[in-house]
């Protein structure tokens, strides 16, 4: 994992603590699978 990757993940983290929720985050890493499962594509296109 490169330094700008591990940049990313920690800004991730910290907004996913003041949001309280990741519902509207893309995360980089393996959680984006499981996010994506929950939304169908054409709902998640139309929220973004």
């Amino acid at each position: 994992m490169s330094e700008r990757e591990s940049e990313l993940l920690d800004e991730l983290a910290e907004l996913k603590e003041q949001r309280g929720t990741d519902s509207d985050v893309q995360p980089e890493d393996g959680d984006q699978s499981a996010a994506a499962v929950d939304v169908p594509p054409d709902k998640e296109d139309d929220e973004s």
